[in-house]
């Protein structure tokens, strides 16, 4: 028997780090590309995953950081 999984994940920028100054490449790279003192971890690391294993995800973007 196949168990049928949909991932999905919300993708957004950080209000709370616009709020504090923090420029668009830096809320970018916490926010969407997910990097940390551990290393990358966010959307590309997760896209990579799936692809590895033949699977598909769908990532919702937040289109309204674009109006700021």
């Amino acid at each position: 028997m196949v168990t049928k999984v949909q991932y999905t994940v919300d993708t957004e920028l950080s209000l709370k780090l616009f709020q504090e100054g923090a420029s668009a490449q830096e809320n970018f790279d916490s926010s969407i590309a997910g990097k940390c003192r551990d290393g990358e971890f966010g959307i590309f690391y997760q896209m990579d995953r799936l692809e590895a294993y033949g699977l598909k995800g769908v990532f919702f973007v937040d289109p309204f950081p674009a109006l700021v």
